[in-house]
């Protein structure tokens, strides 16, 4: 059972067992439902008490389930049964307090809070609105403004804020639940927030309220928020339960937005990439990390463990210079203001150097080039020099939302991959892995992207042509502006690493006319698919998933779009594979097919609602 049900004397006390976030998954629905029935029912309960596990009340619907009608009625119906209890119920909130756990709280006849618990409504963030009421009920008791306020942003808020005034009923001062159980004892009787007036106290000022907001809504913000600011108007206009219903109908309809299964797509693509593919998970809790080696990184490399609150010692000849390089770029950013005396003193008071040996406990990586000794590094810093050794990546040596990528030949420690994947995942990072090499799965992705705009200029079209094409499929890399800011050098050495990656030789033919009949935009959406699929298939990247995040956070592209592989799954593999088709162009290049295609046309599978298994595929260059 997920809810665990439990009698503090005459009050009952549920607690939702479902870690890391108590999520309210189909089953914890199920269970939350039958042990409330159960509670209200028993003889001489006085009150319910719902609380949450691992300190957090309910972290609301999955990703899944945000776009399912059933969902959206099993959370209203839910937090209804909640609402019409004829004993007093309480949330003991705690953590956070998110979605539809937000929703379950607001049906509550009360709610204590601890002093850490943030409430959320982030729906709008997915392009959804929120549900179970929670339009109909927050308005009630806080009014339009503040309501949405709270709704537009998605951002949590302290339980302790004052908007939420009138939300919430008490700050614990010790055990949240214990003083839960107390209130819901002093309840004379349950107090619906359905029936709650105080935030209808000025129906001039809620509509004023409502025409400002509406109007200052963007088109950025989607239809979600103008539905969001239609159900608020209409907890004013219409009785609770209409109110309720049409919540339900526009929160089905924004579910069924193009923008919403973006970002519902990218949101479980991001999902994805905090684990390896194939890494069995291995509990850690080592915070050491051990560096060494002769690469200019080693500076920024120690400050992004000291950054993510890992003990570092720094080990070789360099550690010295470097950790003093560190030291100095902290005293730097407090001079300007960004980093405070203590924060600094804290981070350098977990940075030593080390002469010899290591922690065990500690996970090792060298930078630069320098030989490593037999059992000298567990991994090391970029692309590895050979596939034996194992490697981390990062596209940015900056805290923060970016790109990691892992590669480690067969037979690699778990633990020791396990503490990378904590270290990178510490660091905002999301992870990739590549069989070809940790940084390889993004060169080959956006030096696919220049190679395709090459071939094409080969195949008769222009270069602003060729960019402005790339400006229409939401590439904010435009590939010719792009390669011209690298430069001759570094152009040729990320063409030759293309080349040598996949095995496509560098397009070298003369221009010549283009084929009239093929539109230029389709034809580089249709070039992008074909260097990830034979990505795919080499291994060099292990999930379609990781490509249109590469391609969306490493890369620019506009996150609206989704990707260029979940929009292949719209526009449809076969009208693709018919336009490289007509360009005819020459073989083991970006613009020729590669076996994967028709082995995925065949079968009726695509990237992701029928998603072909490229580990079936023997990974070999076409």
């Amino acid at each position: 059972m997920s809810v665990e049900a439990r009698q503090e004397g005459d009050i009952a006390v549920l607690t939702i067992l479902h870690p890391p976030a108590n999520g309210l998954t189909e089953g914890v629905r199920r269970d939350l439902e039958d042990a409330f029935s159960k509670a209200i029912a028993m003889p001489g309960v006085a009150g319910v008490v719902l609380c949450g596990a691992n300190g957090n009340f309910s972290a609301g619907l999955d990703i899944e389930s945000l776009a399912r009608p059933e969902a959206l009625s099993d959370v209203a119906n839910l937090c209804d049964m909640i609402e019409a209890s004829e004993v007093p119920v309480v949330a003991a909130l705690s953590g956070l307090v998110s979605g539809a756990g937000a929703s379950l709280a607001l049906a509550a006849h009360a709610r204590i809070a601890a002093p850490t618990a943030r409430l959320a409504w982030p729906e709008v963030k997915m392009h959804l609105i929120p549900c179970g009421g929670a339009t109909q009920r927050l308005p009630r008791l806080i009014g339009a403004q503040r309501a949405l306020q709270l709704m537009l942003s998605g951002q949590p808020t302290a339980a302790s804020d004052p908007i939420l005034k009138r939300v919430i009923n008490g700050i614990a001062g010790g055990d949240v639940v214990a003083q839960s159980v107390a209130h819901a004892r002093k309840m004379a009787q349950p107090l619906q927030t359905r029936l709650q007036t105080a935030g209808f106290s000025d129906p001039g000022a809620y509509l004023l309220s409502m025409r400002d907001i509406e109007n200052q809504i963007t088109q950025q913000s989607g239809g979600a928020a103008a539905a969001i600011v239609r159900a608020v108007e209409t907890a004013l206009l219409l009785p609770f339960d209409q109110g309720v219903a049409l919540e339900t109908c526009l929160g089905e309809d924004c579910a069924m937005s193009k923008a919403a299964q973006t970002a519902r797509h990218l949101a479980k693509a991001r999902q994805r990439a905090r684990s390896l593919p194939g890494l069995r998970p291995v509990p850690n809790n080592a915070r050491h990390l051990c560096l060494g080696g002769n690469g200019a990184e080693l500076p920024d490399l120690i400050r992004l463990a000291l950054d993510t609150g890992w003990a570092v010692a720094v080990k070789g000849p360099e550690a010295r210079a470097a950790s003093q390089r560190v030291e100095q770029m902290y005293r730097q950013a407090e001079a300007k203001g960004a980093l405070p005396p203590e924060t600094r003193a804290a981070r350098l008071s977990r940075l030593s150097l080390q002469d010899e040996g290591g922690d065990q406990a500690a996970l090792t990586i060298h930078t630069g080039t320098a030989p490593l000794s037999q059992g000298d590094a567990v991994m090391r810093l970029g692309p590895p020099p050979d596939l034996a050794t194992p490697a981390i990546w990062f596209r940015t040596l900056a805290q923060g939302t970016g790109i990691a990528e892992i590669s480690a030949p067969s037979g690699t420690n778990d633990s020791v991959l396990s503490k990378a994947v904590a270290f990178a995942r510490g660091a905002g990072k999301l992870l990739l892995r590549s069989d070809l090499g940790a940084g390889n799965a993004t060169a080959w992705i956006e030096y696919g992207l220049y190679a395709s705009a090459l071939d094409l200029r080969v195949a008769g079209w222009q270069e602003a042509q060729i960019d402005a094409a790339a400006r229409d499929l939401g590439c904010s890399q435009r590939p010719f502006a792009a390669m011209n800011a690298m430069g001759q050098t570094r152009l040729a050495q990320a063409v030759t690493r293309f080349s040598d990656l996949t095995g496509w030789p560098i397009p070298e033919a003369a221009p010549q006319d283009p084929p009239s009949e093929v539109p230029l935009t389709q034809a580089l959406h249709a070039a992008m698919v074909n260097v990830a699929l034979h990505g795919l298939a080499r291994g060099a990247v292990m999930r379609p998933s990781d490509i249109d995040l590469i391609h969306v956070v490493a890369l620019g592209h506009d996150v609206s779009r989704g990707g260029p592989l979940f929009e292949a799954d719209e526009v449809g593999l076969l009208p693709l594979l018919r336009t490289l088709e007509k360009v005819n162009a020459p073989q083991h290049s970006t613009l020729s097919p590669v076996d994967a295609w028709s082995l995925m046309i065949r079968e009726g599978q695509d990237f992701y609602s029928r998603p072909y298994s490229f580990e079936a595929q023997v990974r070999t260059s076409e």
